[in-house]
């Protein structure tokens, strides 16, 4: 145990839990292409297949509607939506940055997915690198900052962003957006003033390569109300380039038509407020439990209609057992607090969805820092809750988030993914199966 833990203060400690998510991922390079990946070789490598349907990749490889009911029409015709698809909805969104990277895949090495599959590797490693480095600024190269390291790097969340190509999407925001977090704080906390126009860029960026970035403005929020000193103004102050930022970007990105609308699974907070209410309101609880706890949230999500209920349910009991012991952490440490306020508002946006563990990259970053403290201060005897049955349910409650993020998620971070891949597989095979091999077919209509 004194070797692991000299490990996880070791000055190279962030190369060391870059590489240790980097090896997990390795099993995933020979998986090849999965679902949206073989619209966007298409996109890229045979635009004719797809009849005009869809523009140039750069702004429509993430396009799936548009809002044009006759265009909707003519994709259930053929057969890439289900016969009930609503005609106006629309799912389309402007990603130009992390398209760049597909750009470069398909122009490079268009036959080798497996090179895809490194790139999303690197991307991987880079943001687990730069995560660590945040949990080292925000709490000294201390042990609870290197298990913060190793717990976002082994967290079974990750796993479909860094192994499937189509949804690398989520690590392009992620090392960009956490460059900015690290930016402001240098800037903030050592006063380097130069440092404040790139931070503002990289936040940009982030939102390039994926709308999820505005998650960024979660900790930066906590950072100036909790970490931050001085002035209430001052450092509130220093949030308002962000917030330009984001209305310029929000103005472009409604103007030129991209958003989500029409569709109960993806509800934009803006234009229908009271449908997202109503999703955060059972949303959020699945995205928490999937992120602390067991099962996976995607578990409620692919399960049948009838079972769903029984997830929220079980969703908020869990939170129910696990809050007692996290309050007394969070009133008595800042950065517990930061965490948790990063954190909860990392759901705002995402409660916008449908419940997938892909979607709580963001809300790790604060997670598996709340956890690293949490693991410290335990072990440490250093926790003091009030009552005798909480107590008693410590060191309990701490084995068993002990062994779902260190024994479990590396196991489920493989799993899930071979099982993603396994199930998209057997569904394309089936659909291959199905298709008749007339020589005529070309004459006929496939329904």
């Amino acid at each position: 145990m004194e070797k692991v833990g000299r490990l996880l203060v070791h000055r190279r400690l962030s190369v060391m839990a870059a590489g240790l998510g980097m090896i997990l991922v390795l099993p995933f390079l020979g998986l090849g292409f999965q679902v949206d990946d073989y619209f966007h070789r298409a996109a890229f490598l045979e635009p004719a297949a797809l009849d005009g349907l869809f523009g140039s990749p750069f702004s429509s490889l993430f396009n799936f509607a548009d809002g044009d009911a006759e265009r909707t029409n003519e994709l259930v015709a053929r057969g890439m939506f289900p016969w009930f698809t609503q005609p106006e909805v629309k799912i389309h969104y402007w990603r130009p940055l992390t398209v760049a990277t597909h750009w470069l895949d398909y122009t490079l090495w268009p036959d080798a997915p497996w090179l895809m599959h490194v790139q999303s590797l690197l991307w991987f490693g880079a943001a687990i690198f730069l995560v660590s480095v945040l949990y080292r600024r925000l709490m000294g190269p201390a042990l609870a900052a290197g298990i913060a390291s190793v717990l976002f790097a082994i967290d079974d969340a990750h796993s479909l962003p860094a192994g499937w190509i189509a949804n690398r999407n989520s690590l392009v925001a992620l090392v960009f957006g956490v460059s900015a977090l690290i930016l402001h704080d240098r800037w903030r906390s050592e006063g380097k003033t130069r440092l404040a126009p790139l931070a503002f860029a990289l936040f940009a960026l982030a939102l390039l390569a994926k709308e999820g970035a505005i998650a960024v403005c979660a900790y930066l929020f906590a950072y100036a109300v909790v970490l931050e000193r001085g002035p209430w103004l001052r450092r509130m102050g220093s949030l308002v380039p962000y917030g330009i930022i984001v209305i310029l970007w929000r103005a472009y990105y409604q103007s030129a038509g991209y958003g989500a609308s029409g569709s109960s699974a993806l509800v934009d907070p803006l234009t229908s407020p009271l449908m997202y209410l109503r999703g955060l309101s059972f949303r959020a609880p699945l995205f928490l439990t999937g992120q602390f706890a067991f099962p996976p949230t995607d578990f409620h999500t692919f399960s049948p209609p009838s079972a769903q209920p029984y997830f929220v349910l079980w969703s908020v009991a869990v939170l129910i057992v696990l809050l007692p012991f996290f309050i007394p952490l969070v009133r008595k440490q800042a950065i517990a607090r930061f965490w948790a306020l990063g954190l909860m508002l990392c759901l705002i946006p995402i409660c916008s969805t449908g419940p997938m563990d892909r979607l709580l990259d963001f809300c790790g970053i604060g997670a598996m820092g709340l956890l690293g403290q949490f693991f410290v201060t335990v072990r440490a005897g250093e926790l003091r809750v009030s009552t005798g049955w909480l107590r008693r349910g410590l060191r309990p409650v701490y084995w068993i988030m002990f062994s779902i993020h260190v024994v479990v998620a590396p196991l489920l971070f493989v799993g899930m993914m071979y099982l993603f891949a396994f199930a998209s597989g057997i569904a394309i095979e089936a659909v291959d199966r199905a298709l008749p091999r007339d020589e005529d077919l070309s004459e006929k209509t496939v329904i």
